[in-house]
Formats: structure tokens, C-alpha cells, sequence
């Protein structure tokens, strides 16, 4: 499962191939948000507009060029060229819905500009200037800062902070080259369009919502107005799901939902909600004392309970599913997609990312990780944010991806990524003894070395623990059947994988397993 990247990791990189000429900033249309803050301001001509990820509490837009993203630095190094608008709010959040047990809004993570620049863009820039000002008869600072990591190698980064409110301000940064020639054209650009910054009317964006209204229409009116601030992005919506896309092929999105719809009848039929409800319950039994074996001693009477909310339905917080569909690889990069992926899971943001892989390994690609990450979205909404071993965990997600789609319904058949890879490891000796393998936590799991090895394993135990039986696998041990349900079963009434394995492998003979597992696989 990938896990969400912030906007840089670092500040710039070595260049393999230098980049060409820029595409330099220049004042070109109006950004408005007209149903939260109530600000327009022009944004740089011609470049592509990136949203904000649902647990960004500072974001509100951020823009990269169309081509020509990065600029060279010095001699050997490039910087992605980004311009952001950013929001630092101190409103009081509205409370959660009684007894409906809604998610609380994310709290913004920086609370003024030097935080967020720190956190989000890179650390070591130092204040060059600072000047009060106005800018639309509105109290405002203009920031320069400047970061030299090395001789002849600076980046300097304008920023404009409006005071729009005593509790909200706003902030318009860009960065550039910090040369004299080549930022002073940034510079004019960045300072003509922070000064062109208006206030505007709020408008009322949500629908109304009656009164009791269910947790899918809360969604979808939430999501409705994060939409009406991200320009070119639409919202769709099927049974289970709702798509967030600014993607142009529609029938590319109409056969997301309906694969979506079909891999989760799927996991619907492997991980049913009432036996998912079944587990949960035990597990709060066995936290709560509850559960101890022949305890039946009598309890002393406690005094009567605080009103609570009542949990949400994890089947209703399943059909509340999002996924954003990003148009292209650039644009998927740049929201938080991890470099070599094609889509990854955000627990934080309850967000399933993906983008069409056609230009890149294949659409295929996307197919195949819309499966597994898709899982990981299913099973965090009835078993929450576990950490099972990789090998259950990624393992799991691979066998989804080995459903192949045909007329509406997907059939089971092996990974066509990991099939190969797995056969020629044993085949050479390189798999992993089962004993160590799976205790592996995911930083044994991920080492450099062995981390496609360990994948293509992960998958072809999951596989073979799946459809063994069923396939008649030599050596079968009817011990096998519950390993699986066993392990989720612990993991999720104690939290703790070592003891989720501990207890799923006792009496279990590993080497005959192993031994059954290799002879089913090669």
C-alpha cells in the first residue's frame, strides 16, 4: 500500500538529462473561490491546476507548468517549478453531526507562512525582505526568502500574506531560480499577480440536506463544494463510490466505476460485513475484558453513561468510497502520487488515487493497481487502520489484482506481475524461508534487494492459502483452511501482528508448508 508523499521531498535534484527552457510564469487567468473564503487572484498563464488531498489543512490550489516543469539550478541540478495558494485558518470548525459519529475536520498542520515553508516546500530558506503593505485596501506582507544550499546555488521564493479576516489569511508563493536575470522575471510575475488579489462574495455551495440525511448524501454534498474550488474536476458517483475527476475520457471513467463496482462484490463475498461486524465485536470483547474465557464474576454497578454517538455502519462507510482519477502521470506526481506507482491508498485522507496508465506501462496497469489498492480502501473501512505483515497486506492486494475483468464480472487468475517473478526466485533459490518471511516487518519486507521478490512471494502465499483446497494442492493440511481468518482475527481484537502470526502458525508445520507452497507454485 503506498502511502501519501508530501510535495517535495527535497528541494531539488541532481539533472540527468537538464531540463528545457522553463515555462516561465506569466499573469494569466482568475483562480476565485466564492464558496468558502470569498478571494479571487490571477494565477500563471497556461500552467495545470493541482487540489488540494483532503488531509492538506493548508492547501487551497497549487498550479505547475503544462511542459518545461523544472528549471535548472547551477550546474547539475533542478528545481520543479510550482506556484501555490495557500490558506492558514483559525475558524472555529462547525461540530460533527450528532449521534452520526462524522469524521472531524482535518486541523490545518502550519499555522503561518514559515511553518508551512518549512514543512511542505523545504527547509532552509532564510527571510531576505519583508515588507508591510496593502493590496486591495487589505492589510498584507510582502516575503522574499532565499536558500543557498551550495556556491552558485540559490532558490528564492516570493510570497504575498493577506490578512482576509482576523482568523484567515492567505498566502500567494511561487519560487524560481535565484540568479539575478532569471528571478527577476519570476519575481515581476509573482508580484503582478499577489497584488491583483480581490475579495469576492461567498455563496452557498452545499445543498440543503433534510434532516436525518444519510451519511452517502453528507458525502456527496461535501464533496459537491470541495469540487466548486478545483477548477476543471467533476464529480461522479455508482453504487459504492464516489469518482473525483478532471480526466476528459468518459468512457475511461465509466469503465472505472464499473470495474470498481464488480472487484467490490468480490471483496464483498471474502470479506462479508456481517462476519467483518462479527470480528470487530469480539475483538472490543476481548479489549473491553469482556471476552475472557469463563469470566463470569459479576462486574459492580458503574454510574450510567455519557450520551455518545452512535458508531457509523462500516457497510455505509464503504459505499461512502472516494476515488480521484488524476488526467496524467505529471499530474498525478504532483498531487502526491509516490514515484514508479500507478495509484496508492491515503488512509489520512480516506482517498484512493489513481490515474490512466496508458502513456506509461499500460492501461493494464492501472487495472491491476485499482485492485489492490481498492482492498486496502475496502478492508480499512470494517477492520480500521490495522498494520498487518506485509505479506497479508500486499500479499492480499496481488491476489485481487489477479482478477481479470471480462463482461462486467471479474474471474480469479494469477498476477501477471508477480507470477514469473516468484517462479524464477524458487527456481533460483532466491525465494524466502517462510519461517522468517512471514515475521518480516515492512522494513525487511521493503529492503532494496529482495523487495520485488518478497511482493511476488507475498502474492503466490496468498494465492496458494486461497485456492489450495479447492485445487486439490499436494499436501494439503486441512490446519491451513483457517490461517488466514485466524491471523485477521487476532491482529484485529490485540493490534499486535507478532502475536497475529504467533497465534495463526501455531501447530502449523512450516515446512511441510513451505514444501506444499513451492510445489503448487513452480
Amino acid at each position: 500500500m503506498a502511502s501519501k508523499l508530501w510535495i517535495a521531498a527535497g528541494l531539488w535534484a541532481c539533472a540527468f538529462a537538464l531540463p528545457a527552457a522553463a515555462q516561465e510564469p506569466k499573469p494569466g487567468d482568475w483562480y476565485e473561490d466564492n464558496t468558502d473564503l470569498g478571494f479571487k487572484v490571477r494565477v500563471p498563464a497556461k500552467w495545470q491546476s493541482i487540489p488540494p488531498a483532503p488531509d492538506d489543512g493548508n492547501l487551497v490550489i497549487k498550479y505547475d507548468p503544462k511542459s518545461n516543469k523544472s528549471v535548472q539550478i547551477g550546474k547539475d541540478k533542478i528545481l520543479d517549478l510550482h506556484v501555490w495558494i495557500v490558506k492558514f485558518d483559525r475558524r472555529k470548525k462547525a461540530p460533527d453531526q450528532p449521534t452520526k459519529g462524522a469524521d472531524k475536520t482535518f486541523v490545518a498542520r502550519d499555522r503561518n507562512l514559515t511553518d508551512w515553508i518549512g514543512h511542505k516546500a523545504a527547509k532552509g530558506f532564510t527571510v531576505a525582505s519583508q515588507e508591510q503593505t496593502e493590496v486591495s485596501k487589505m492589510a498584507a506582507t510582502e516575503f522574499l526568502y532565499s536558500n543557498v544550499s551550495e556556491p552558485g546555488v540559490e532558490v528564492k521564493l516570493y510570497a504575498m500574506v493577506y490578512k482576509l479576516r482576523p482568523d484567515v489569511d492567505v498566502a500567494f508563493v511561487g519560487w524560481g531560480p535565484g540568479d539575478g536575470a532569471k528571478w527577476n522575471r519570476f519575481e515581476r510575475a509573482f508580484q503582478e499577480m499577489a497584488r491583483s488579489f480581490k475579495t469576492v462574495e461567498v455563496k452557498e455551495s452545499k445543498p440543503a440536506l433534510a434532516e436525518g440525511s444519510s451519511l452517502r448524501d453528507r458525502k456527496r454534498a461535501e464533496l459537491a463544494d470541495a469540487v466548486t474550488r478545483t477548477p476543471g474536476w467533476k464529480l461522479y458517483e455508482s453504487a459504492n463510490y464516489f469518482i473525483i475527476s478532471d480526466y476528459p475520457k468518459k468512457d475511461f471513467i465509466e469503465e472505472l466505476m464499473g470495474r470498481l463496482e464488480a472487484i467490490h462484490a468480490v471483496y464483498e463475498l471474502d470479506y462479508p460485513a456481517a462476519k467483518a461486524k462479527e470480528i470487530r465485536e469480539a475483538a472490543a470483547r476481548v479489549k473491553t475484558g469482556d471476552g475472557a474465557a469463563g469470566k463470569t464474576e459479576e462486574k459492580p454497578e458503574a454510574p450510567a453513561p455519557k450520551p455518545v454517538e452512535v458508531p457509523i455502519d462500516s457497510s455505509e462507510l464503504s459505499r461512502c468510497s472516494v476515488v480521484r482519477v488524476c488526467k496524467n502521470p505529471e499530474e498525478y506526481h504532483s498531487y502526491g502520487g509516490p514515484g514508479g506507482s500507478a495509484g496508492y491508498w491515503n488512509s489520512n485522507a480516506k482517498e484512493l488515487v489513481v490515474y490512466d496508465a496508458s502513456t506509461v506501462g499500460g492501461k493494464g496497469d492501472t487495472w491491476i493497481t485499482l485492485n489492490h489498492e481498492a482492498f486496502h480502501q475496502y478492508i480499512f473501512y470494517f477492520y480500521g487502520n490495522i498494520a498487518p505483515h506485509s505479506w497479508y497486506n500486499e500479499g492480499t492486494g496481488d491476489f485481487y489484482s489477479g482478477y481479470m475483468y471480462k463482461n462486467g464480472h471479474f474471474t480469479l487468475k494469477e498476477n501477471p506481475w508477480r507470477k514469473d517473478e516468484i517462479k524464477e526466485a524458487i527456481r533460483d533459490g532466491k525465494h524466502e524461508p517462510l519461517k522468517g518471511f512471514m515475521r518480516f516487518t515492512q522494513a525487511d519486507y521493503y529492503r532494496s534487494d529482495r523487495i520485488g521478490v518478497c511482493y511476488a512471494q507475498g502474492w503466490s502465499l496468498i494465492y496458494f492459502l486461497r485456492t489450495g483446497k479447492k485445487n486439490k494442492a499436494k499436501g494439503w493440511d486441512p490446519k491451513w483452511d483457517s490461517l488466514l481468518e485466524n491471523y485477521l482475527q487476532v491482529l484485529t481484537a490485540t493490534g499486535k501482528p507478532e502475536q497475529a502470526v504467533e497465534q495463526c502458525l501455531t501447530g502449523i508445520d512450516l515446512d511441510a508448508l513451505e514444501a506444499a507452497w513451492i510445489d503448487y507454485t513452480k
